[in-house]
């Protein structure tokens, strides 16, 4: 929630200062919050894709599990 009220602090600097006619302070603001959102959705990104790969991992080492135990074991049947 914290993120929400910085980036409303930062909203309202930047309609002040449109209103005020600082166009380019309005500018430099917006500019420097796309770039905090883009940085932490590029950060997601790389720990989502790690992610995945670490459960693809997972998965392929259950698998060889399981074939491991069938060839030795046989099934249930």
């Amino acid at each position: 929630m914290v993120t929400e009220f910085e980036t409303l602090d930062k909203l309202n600097d930047a309609l002040n200062d449109l209103q005020n006619g600082e166009v380019g302070e309005a500018i430099v603001t917006l500019v420097a919050l796309k770039n905090k959102y883009q940085r932490m959705c590029d950060e997601f990104d790389k720990w989502a894709d790690e992610q995945s790969k670490i459960n693809e991992e997972i998965e392929a080492g259950q698998l060889e599990l399981q074939e491991a135990y069938f060839q030795n074991y046989g099934t249930n049947q």
